[in-house]
């Protein structure tokens, strides 16, 4: 129920993964896991991020710059339990979005963007 909630109503207000499909990689352990979307202005991107190994924690370092600078973004992640989805706090650094992974969980970044993506690219 929470992997199907990651991408429908992550917040609890309605937050969900958007309209766009968006290619992303990820460099890290083979336990982890990018799905990424976006808006059709491209100032709006919704990632789900997976950690799938049971004992290790994984610092995720988004790059956005491709698509623009950040100018918000949340952070929710499941962890196991009852009450489902929790704030996080990411931390932001210019068009980089880092956040910890806890071990076996799910985490959803809501990211808006300024819009300044380089001539030519799309996030």
């Amino acid at each position: 129920m929470w992997a199907f909630r990651a991408y429908r109503d992550f917040d609890g207000k309605g937050g969900r993964f958007l309209d766009w499909f968006t290619p992303a990689t990820i460099a890290g352990p083979p336990t982890t896991s990018l799905f990424a979307s976006r808006d059709d202005a491209g100032r709006h991107l919704v990632a789900v991020v997976l950690n799938l190994s049971r004992k290790e924690a994984v610092g995720a370092d988004v790059d956005l710059s491709a698509c623009g600078k950040v100018t918000s973004a949340q952070a929710y992640s499941y962890e196991g339990g009852r009450e489902g989805f929790r704030p996080r706090s990411p931390a932001l650094d210019g068009a980089k979005v880092a956040q910890s992974l806890a071990p076996y969980s799910i985490t959803v970044l809501d990211v808006v963007l300024d819009g300044s993506a380089p001539p030519g690219r799309t996030p």
